[in-house]
């Protein structure tokens, strides 16, 4: 149960991500069928998965960096 509070902001991006990238396909898509990535449900999904991912873990690292930095004490305070 710890590792999924830990890792919650990487589990919502990847879900939030990957539900975009279906309705992506869903309503935009590729009329084509050219498009590598966006003619495929499959393949839209892992790539909006893969990039919700990425941002909640960049996030994360925003938001612990600036707790880190909060809680670290100033040589100005020893």
């Amino acid at each position: 149960m710890r590792l999924i509070t830990n890792q919650i902001l990487i589990i919502c991006g990847a879900i939030i991500g990957g539900v975009a990238g279906l309705l992506y396909w869903k309503y935009v898509g590729c009329v084509s069928g050219r498009c590598t990535i966006w003619s495929n449900s499959g393949l839209s999904t892992f790539y909006g998965i893969f990039l919700g991912a990425l941002s909640g873990a960049s996030l994360k690292g925003m938001f612990v960096g600036n707790k880190a930095k909060k809680n670290k004490p100033s040589s100005e305070q020893r």
